[in-house]
């Protein structure tokens, strides 16, 4: 723990014991003042204090002939504080042999205790504590030469040590720079001016295949592609010549040829390790990013261009993206939708449980498909057949929705005319045989009727049997009307103007009974081109439907409008009436034999049924639209040529 020095007297040098090393400069540093000290000062004893700062502690860290244990006890007291206190105060060297025993330097006495002086040096610098000397004199007073030399030897330790701590200060400055240069995961290079490589750090050796210093002393050129040169250049020239950093792409090539995509940022500095002015490029390798935006982009493309409408949702169901398909398709923007539920085309068509089953597929992870039928913003159905597929994060969370419509309404209406295009000709097999099996009976009837009516004088018995005829002659048109869809005619098929039969039709419903108060309004475009047809069955539809529109309004003032008009090789006649309108359910319902709304005994429920079928026969067809209280429009489309049907 001891050793003797050359005047018989106890050395000991100590690192402090609370954690806190200090440099081996700094003890190297007072070891050799100390040995000035001693060999030129004629000292007797000496402790050589480091202050920590950071833990306001005066370290001992060199002893000359005074007892260690008295040393380690002296940061034991209780007025250690007072002490600390009172050498922060000095400023200047002191005599402190005299001082009064209320001095907190009394308690480091056993320094000079017994020797004719001693004295305290201040080791400090810029008005800053970095130590202390507490000096044991062999001798009192003495020349002034000493007493300037303590005073100028404490003031050179002060400065000695604040440059030892600088130095050390700048050197974990660097070492910390180095350890973040080379393990930031972005990419850097030390550039000179002209672009001569100084330094890489490891990610730049990884990313370009490198040894770290393979780079030293080429130009950082020589690992771009050709084509980022000049890009590279201007920024590097900007940052040289206006301090002006900024970010750009470059591309990069590898040692094995590979391009590597980049985002770089240069930045002008002085590099103190370099000694000279600088340029720092940090760069990300940005080339999967950049693959990964190609694949958005193409994906984005091929979603934004098809025919088929897309919707993406959050998790929680709200849209955050349509495309143009969905926005044609439901008749709404795209402004109208983001944010909104898909329950904005909610037709009421599905029940609850029908979506719970859906939310609950996808919620899972499933995907779910199924038909659905939404309504558009002008109220109409769209039947889509829909395939929803979830949106999972990285971690297979679900995060969002897409979801992909295919349009089936067109399809859904063409089955729907298939099917009642089947039904009616099931119909008119069983209308035929009807027409064959009751007419035959029934004519019989009708002539036993009339012979009873003859040969009969109970005026009772003949006003029955007028009841009767009237009866069968409903039953014989009924049957008629049934031979006519079962069987058209073989009339003559001529050129018939449109207008002229709209007219006619118009001419012999308006003096109806019921028509007294409808007024009708005809709409015929000039030059309609004649269609080749049988007269009297297409007279025979427009009377139907003109019926139909006049008992919309039971009777109640009203308009009955009639336009016409040529489209190509079709030829259309539209009906409108703001009578009652109809529901969807009748809607669905209206070209169904023996179907009608009216009270019993006022229709067939065959006028419709038989106009559709005589249409069809056409190559023709009867649209209808219709809303309660909204009125009806009906649209009779014929080909200009029947085809000999």
């Amino acid at each position: 723990m001891g050793t003797s020095n050359s005047a018989g007297d106890l050395t000991w040098s100590a690192r402090p014991g609370n954690g806190r090393e200090k440099s081996t400069s700094e003890e190297l540093l007072f070891a050799e003042v100390s040995r000035f000290f001693c060999a030129s000062l004629d000292i007797e004893r000496c402790i050589l204090f480091l202050f920590d700062g950071a833990h306001e502690r005066l370290e001992p860290v060199h002893v000359i002939g005074v007892d260690p244990a008295k040393v380690s006890r002296l940061q034991e007291t209780d007025d250690y504080p007072l002490l600390l206190a009172r050498l922060q105060q000095v400023d200047r060297v002191e005599l402190i042999d005299s001082t009064p025993p209320e001095d907190p330097l009394r308690q480091v006495r056993f320094v000079y205790e017994g020797l004719p002086a001693g004295v305290l040096l201040p080791a400090k610098a810029h008005g800053i504590l970095y130590g202390a000397a507490i000096l044991g004199l062999r001798e009192k007073g003495g020349p002034d030469v000493r007493g300037r030399l303590l005073s100028s030897a404490a003031v050179q330790l002060g400065l000695m040590v604040e440059n030892l701590r600088l130095r050390e200060s700048v050197r974990k400055a660097e070492q910390r720079y180095d350890d973040l240069f080379n393990l930031t995961p972005e990419f850097g290079f030390v550039l000179a001016p002209d672009g001569t490589i100084l330094d890489t750090n490891q990610s730049a050796a990884t990313t370009f295949g490198l040894i770290p210093t393979d780079g030293f002393g080429r130009q950082i050129f020589d690992f771009l592609a050709e084509h980022s040169h000049d890009d590279f250049a201007r920024a590097l020239s900007d940052a040289v010549r206006l301090k002006r950093s900024r970010e750009f792409e470059v591309q990069f090539r590898r040692q094995d040829g590979q391009l590597v995509d980049a985002v770089l940022n240069l930045s002008a500095y002085f590099d103190s390790k370099f000694d000279t002015n600088a340029v720092y490029a940090a760069g990300r390798d940005v080339t999967e990013r950049k693959k990964a935006d190609l694949q958005l982009l193409r994906f984005a493309n091929a979603i934004h261009f098809t025919v088929n409408p897309i919707e993406i949702t959050d998790v929680d169901g709200r849209i955050i993206y349509v495309n143009p398909a969905f926005e044609r398709g439901s008749g709404y923007t795209k402004e109208e939708l983001i944010g909104k539920n898909p329950a904005i085309l909610n037709s009421r068509k599905h029940s609850s449980e029908f979506w719970s089953k859906m939310w609950r597929a996808i919620m899972a992870g499933k995907v779910w498909t199924g038909e659905v039928v939404n309504r558009r913003k002008n109220g109409e159905l769209m039947y889509t057949e829909l395939l929803i597929s979830p949106i999972l994060d990285a971690a297979g969370r679900v995060i969002g929705f897409l979801g992909s419509h295919t349009d089936v309404t067109e399809k859904k209406h063409l089955q729907e005319q298939l099917f009642r295009s089947q039904k009616l000709e099931s119909i008119g097999t069983l209308a035929a045989g009807i027409a064959h099996e009751v007419g035959n009976p029934l004519t019989s009837i009708s002539s036993l009727v009339q012979i009873i009516q003859r040969t009969t004088g109970d005026k009772f018995a003949r006003e029955k049997l007028d009841l009767v005829r009237e009866q069968i002659n409903r039953i014989a048109k009924i049957i008629r009307q049934l031979v006519d869809f079962s069987r058209p005619t073989n009339y003559e098929i001529k050129p018939t103007d449109v207008n002229a039969l709209v007219k006619s039709a118009v001419s012999i419903v308006q003096y109806g009974k019921k028509a007294k108060q409808v007024t009708f309004t005809l709409d015929c475009a000039p030059d309609i081109p004649a269609v080749e047809v049988v007269q009297d069955q297409l007279i025979q539809v427009f009377i139907n439907v003109l019926i139909n529109a006049v008992d919309s309004l039971d009777g109640k003032p009203g308009t009955v409008r009639v336009a016409t008009r040529g489209a190509g090789e079709l030829i259309e006649v539209g009906f409108t009436d703001n009578g009652c309108g109809m529901s969807p359910a009748v809607l669905g319902k209206i070209f169904e034999p023996f179907f009608t709304t009216k009270r019993v005994g006022e229709g067939t429920g065959l006028g419709l049924w038989v106009s559709y079928g005589i249409i069809q026969n056409m190559g023709g067809d009867v649209a209808v639209r219709s809303t309660p209280g909204g009125g009806s429009v009906f649209t009779v489309t014929i080909p200009r040529r029947t085809a000999g049907y």
